[in-house]
């Protein structure tokens, strides 16, 4: 590709001019009054605002925001549990996905919620609620989107948000709340970890050695721009950050299909920097940002940016197969068709684990060599059933021998797949799991298939890890499952299709992690130069290239030109960011 340029986002929006009005520095929309002169806000474009009673609903296909009115004070983080409590018991599979973050809301003290589940329609939803009290009333911002359409939802709830303005009663004028911009943001203290509630569609992982971090997601529609795209996802930002991320500069690509750019914004009053990399294949596409204090980013950015995944030694095991582990991990168990294999921060894969299971107890046998109550007993052949009955045997037997207790907490998705055995069923689940008391995340295959006269076999492959390391592991853990020589080549290919067609809060663990390992390296290495404060200088004639500081680049350049030693020059950004 010959084609990247610099450019700055800011211009080359100018230059666009049409792109969705939600990013935008100012929300776009018609004004709302609450008859009573309690509040008032900006309906988002293409939306519709219903009174209803003490609440105001606006609704844009299956995504709606509602405000809540109520008279009184009522302690904002009560009255946020108490809603998304009456929500939990509406909706399937309801799970808070962070915890309540301190905000601010027509410049009152707030606090916001971000929670998940399936909305009585059946939609996959993502669930934001915002509260906040003036004293003499209360107040609430309830969003409910389809996961799929989360990036916009973000968007006309930013826009309601930043609107949202509260009067006094009948008749009285609105108060403007200040800017956003104006408003003072809480310093943190030195050294502090930058964390504020994930906003909804990413996924963070925090550097383990500073306070960096890496926000991940993907998102569709029909994007076409990944210039535009960008700034609107820096704008819905707005919030998460302090204000809206400045650009610095940026480079894309000719069809404006990729785009990487370094950013600085403010956070909890504290200068960050960072960089933001989107890719967009066909309408939809995949996001991330690094970003660290100012003074940090230089550190913490090769860390977060890393190679997604590390190299595979193969190894060889006692069955003749091989599998192939990064440095740092280890083969723990290996036995005809099965392994066990452990990571460096408590991640474990488990693959060709095959349990014979009786459908009903049977009569006491005496089998020499097998513990007393040993069987495991369950009903065949719903894979997820299957794990659901099998799991709290397999932690019994665990803990008998010394090990570790494992409790399935929750199955957050599955997706049936084919099976090789003949009657069998299969099915690709991700899991919530609690092992040894530490919070974790499996992915895992999981077959059950009759064997007759009563048994069934439960056959399994997972990957296991920590939450806190699972989603920045994710590409590691799935590219060493698939390095297994016993896997089918078609294997793998069933896995990525499994992933893809998970609901989008899977995805965003899953295959965004996976996927977005092309653009975290479009974050490339060369940009760890404008982060560190150097240039690179080129001897055109030789190709030989020096970095120095960027402060004396140009004079050190005119300086050789003039004295004749070579043709030097500065390279510029789109030289240096990987021709892709």
């Amino acid at each position: 590709m010959r084609g990247t340029r610099q450019v700055t986002l800011f211009a080359a929006l100018a230059i666009c001019g049409a792109w969705v009005p939600a990013f935008g520095q100012e929300f776009q929309g018609s004004p709302y009054r609450d008859p009573q002169g309690r509040f008032s806000f900006v309906i988002p474009l293409g939306w519709t605002a219903s009174p209803l009673g003490d609440s105001v609903e606006t609704k844009h296909g299956d995504s709606v925001i509602t405000i809540l009115v109520s008279e009184g004070r009522q302690e904002p983080r009560a009255l946020l549990l108490s809603l998304g409590g009456q929500i939990a018991r509406q909706w399937r599979d309801f799970r808070d996905t962070e915890t309540v973050n301190v905000t601010t809301l027509a410049g009152q003290p707030a606090v916001s919620g971000v929670f998940a589940g399936v909305n009585p329609k059946g939609v996959d939803s993502l669930l934001n609620i915002m509260t906040t009290t003036n004293g003499a009333r209360s107040f609430a911002l309830i969003m409910s989107v389809p996961t799929s359409q989360s990036l916009m939802g973000m968007g006309a709830f930013l826009g309601v948000e930043l609107s949202f303005t509260i009067g006094n009663g009948p008749g009285a004028p609105i108060a403007n709340s200040p800017a956003p911009a104006n408003r003072p943001a809480p310093v943190a203290a030195a050294g502090a970890p930058l964390d504020r509630a994930v906003p909804p569609g990413f996924v963070l992982t925090r550097d383990s050695q500073g306070t960096g971090r890496l926000l991940v997601g993907s998102f569709s529609g029909n994007m076409r721009s990944a210039t535009v795209t960008a700034q609107g996802m820096l704008g819905s930002l707005r919030g998460y950050f302090d204000d809206v991320p400045a650009i610095a500069t940026a480079a894309r690509n000719d069809r404006d299909t990729q785009v990487q750019a370094l950013f600085s914004a403010k956070m909890q009053g504290i200068p960050v920097v960072g960089i933001i990399g989107i890719e967009i294949k066909g309408g939809n596409g995949d996001v991330v940002l690094i970003y660290d204090r100012a003074g940090s980013l230089r550190d913490s950015y090769l860390r977060l940016r890393g190679k997604p995944v590390p190299p595979l030694q193969s190894t060889g095991l006692a069955d003749g197969s091989t599998i192939g582990i990064p440095q740092g991990w280890r083969v723990v168990a290996s036995v005809k068709g099965a392994v066990d294999v452990g990571g460096p921060n408590g991640e474990m894969i488990s693959l060709g684990i095959a349990l014979p299971v009786y459908s009903q107890a049977p009569p006491v046998l005496n089998i020499p060599g097998m513990p007393a109550n040993s069987l495991l007993t369950g009903p065949c052949c719903d894979p997820v059933r299957a794990m659901m009955a099998i799991t709290p045997q397999i932690s019994a037997v665990a803990e008998k021998n010394g090990g570790e207790s494992i409790q399935l907490v929750r199955v957050l998705d599955s997706k049936p797949t084919e099976s090789p055995v003949n009657g069998g069923q299969a099915a690709f689940i991700f899991a919530d799991l609690n092992i040894g008391g530490r919070p974790s995340q499996q992915f895992s295959w999981v077959m059950a298939a009759p064997t007759g006269y009563g048994q069934w076999v439960y056959y399994s492959s997972s990957v296991t890890a920590p939450a806190a390391v699972f989603t920045s592991q994710v590409p590691t853990l799935l590219a060493i499952w698939n390095s297994y020589s016993t896997n089918p080549g078609v294997f793998a290919e069933r896995m990525d299709n499994a992933i893809k067609s998970m609901n989008q809060a899977t995805a965003s663990v899953l295959s965004a992690a996976r996927e977005s390992s092309r653009v975290r390296e479009a974050a490339s290495e060369r940009w760890d130069q404008v982060i560190r404060g150097v240039d690179t200088i080129q001897n055109t004639r030789t190709g030989r290239t020096y970095q120095v500081d960027n402060a004396a680049a140009r004079d050190l350049v005119n300086g050789l030109n003039a004295s004749g030693n070579g043709n030097w020059k500065v390279l510029t950004l789109d030289e240096l960011v990987p021709k892709r």
